[in-house]
C-alpha cells in the first residue's frame, strides 16, 4: 500500500514551500462541476494505455474543498499516482506521490489558512525525474532527490477520482475541468490555459473531463458516466452520487473558465486579391453566440474588425468574414461570447500580404512647406499618415487610387522642424522638415 501521511508524522523527504494564497475574481458566468459528498461519492476511470503512464505526465484540475480538512481527502488514485489532502490542524497540506518502476517519492505543500470553500487550480507534473506541484499556476513544491526518481510510471489500476481504494479517504468538495497529459507541462503552459477550455485535440492531451453535464443542482439521475472529450474517449463511471440537489451532484463549477466555441482546425485565412477571407466553424452550442473578428499587427494588441452572430445549433456551423483592408502582416483571432456571457478565444493565425503600395517617393526631401508624393497602389482608398519619431500622428489623409500611379501634394508647413515618417498603406519612408 502506498504511503499516506499520518496526522502526527510530517514527511521528512518532501521539500515544502509556503506561498500566500492567490485569489481569482469570477468574471464570466459559471460552468458546471461535480460535487463529491465526502462520504462515498467517486468516479472510476478505466485504465487506458498512454493515460498517466510513461516517463512524462501532467494531471491538472480545478478544486473547491467544501469544509475544513480534518482527514485524508483523496483527489486521485490509480496505484502509481496518488494526489490528496492531509490534515494538519489549521494548515492542512497537499501531497502528490509518484511511484515508478524504480522508486517512489512525492512533492508536498502546506496550505495557507482559510483555503477551503474557494476555487484553486492544482497541477502535478512528472518529467522522468522531477515531481512538480503547482497551485493556481505557480510552482509551490518539488522534489528532485535524493532520492531522485527515475523510470517510467507503469499502467495502474482503474483511476479513482475522489476516493482511495476500498472507499477510504473520500473527497469532500467540487471538481471541475480535469485534464491528463502525456507530457510534463511547463508553468507557462499551465498558466496559459488554466482559465479557458481547450481543444480536445491539443497535442499531448490524453483525457479531458469538462464536467459540463446535466443541470446544475437539478435532477441528473439519468447520467451514469463522466464524459471524456478526447477523440478516443475514456469515459468515467459515477458511483453513489445522488445526482439531485446541490451536493452529490453536478453543480456550479469554477466561474472563470472561458468557453471554447471555435473549432481551431477549421480557422483559416486566405488571400483573395487584395483582401483576406477568414473561415471558421462554430462548435455545437445550446445557446446563441457572437463571434468578433479581431486583428493585430504584432500579435499582442488586437482591434475588432466585425461581429458575426450565430444561433444555437446542435451541429458545427460555418462562418466567414472578409478583411477588405489587410495589413502587410496580419494576426487574426476569433473572440466568442455566448448568451450567458462566457468568453473564449480561438487560436491566433498569421498571414503576410504581398506589398500593396509600391514606388513610394517624396520630393523634395528635405522640404520646408510642400512635399510631392508619388506611389503606385491598387484600386481603392489609401490612407496617408505623417508621424513623428515618437509615433504620434501629425497628419492623416485619404487619397483615391484607380489602380495606377498616384500623385499628391502635402502641406507640411505647420510641422515643427524634425524627422518624420510618411506611411502609405503598408509602405513608409522618412523625410526631413526644415
Amino acid at each position: 500500500m502506498p504511503y499516506l501521511k499520518p496526522i502526527s508524522n510530517p514527511m521528512k523527504k518532501a521539500f515544502t514551500l509556503f506561498l500566500a494564497t492567490l485569489f481569482f475574481i469570477t468574471t464570466f458566468s459559471q460552468s458546471k462541476g461535480l460535487y463529491f459528498d465526502g462520504t462515498d461519492d467517486y468516479v472510476s476511470i478505466p485504465a487506458k494505455a498512454g493515460v498517466l503512464t510513461g516517463s512524462a505526465l501532467t494531471f491538472e484540475t480545478w478544486l473547491r474543498p467544501a469544509t475544513g480538512i480534518t482527514s485524508h481527502n483523496m483527489i486521485f488514485y490509480n496505484g502509481p499516482i496518488l494526489i490528496y489532502f492531509y490534515p494538519n490542524g489549521a494548515n492542512p497540506g497537499i501531497i502528490a506521490e509518484v511511484n515508478t518502476s524504480v522508486d517512489n517519492s512525492w512533492a508536498e505543500y502546506q496550505l495557507p489558512a482559510a483555503w477551503t470553500n474557494q476555487w484553486h487550480h492544482l497541477a502535478v507534473t512528472y518529467d522522468g525525474s522531477l515531481i512538480q506541484l503547482y497551485l493556481d499556476g505557480v510552482a509551490v513544491s518539488s522534489l528532485n532527490g535524493p532520492p531522485n526518481l527515475s523510470g517510467s510510471v507503469a499502467m495502474g489500476s482503474a483511476g479513482l477520482l475522489g476516493i482511495y481504494a476500498s472507499n477510504l479517504y473520500p473527497f469532500n468538495g467540487t471538481m471541475d475541468e480535469l485534464r491528463i497529459w502525456n507530457v510534463a507541462r511547463t508553468q507557462a503552459q499551465i498558466q496559459a490555459s488554466m482559465n479557458t477550455e481547450i481543444q480536445p485535440s491539443t497535442s499531448g492531451l490524453t483525457a479531458y473531463y469538462k464536467f459540463n453535464q446535466g443541470t446544475a443542482d437539478g435532477n441528473n439521475t439519468s447520467i451514469t458516466t463522466l464524459t471524456d472529450a478526447v477523440s478516443s474517449p475514456n469515459n468515467g463511471t459515477l458511483f453513489n452520487f445522488l445526482k439531485t440537489g446541490s451536493t452529490s451532484n453536478f453543480t456550479l463549477g469554477y466561474g472563470s473558465i472561458s468557453v471554447l466555441a471555435v473549432k481551431d482546425a477549421s480557422f483559416t485565412a486566405t488571400k483573395i486579391g487584395n483582401t483576406v477571407q477568414l473561415n471558421w466553424k462554430g462548435l455545437p452550442s445550446e445557446t446563441a453566440s457572437s463571434f468578433k473578428v479581431e486583428r493585430s499587427n504584432d500579435g499582442i494588441d488586437f482591434i475588432a474588425l466585425g461581429i458575426i452572430n450565430s444561433r444555437a445549433s446542435a451541429i458545427e456551423v460555418a462562418h466567414s468574414f472578409t478583411d477588405a483592408s489587410p495589413l502587410a502582416t496580419n494576426y487574426y483571432r476569433i473572440k466568442s461570447t455566448d448568451a450567458d456571457g462566457k468568453i473564449g478565444y480561438s487560436k491566433t493565425i498569421t498571414l503576410a500580404m504581398n506589398k500593396l503600395i509600391a514606388g513610394l517617393q517624396l520630393s523634395p526631401n528635405p522640404a520646408s512647406s510642400t512635399i510631392q508624393l508619388r506611389l503606385t497602389a491598387p484600386k481603392g482608398s489609401v490612407l496617408l499618415q505623417v508621424k513623428d519619431l515618437a509615433g504620434r500622428t501629425m497628419q492623416s489623409i485619404q487619397v483615391s487610387s484607380q489602380g495606377a500611379t498616384v500623385y499628391k501634394s502635402l502641406d507640411i508647413s505647420s510641422l515643427p522642424k524634425g524627422i518624420y515618417s510618411l506611411i502609405a498603406g503598408d509602405a513608409s519612408t522618412l523625410f526631413i522638415k526644415q
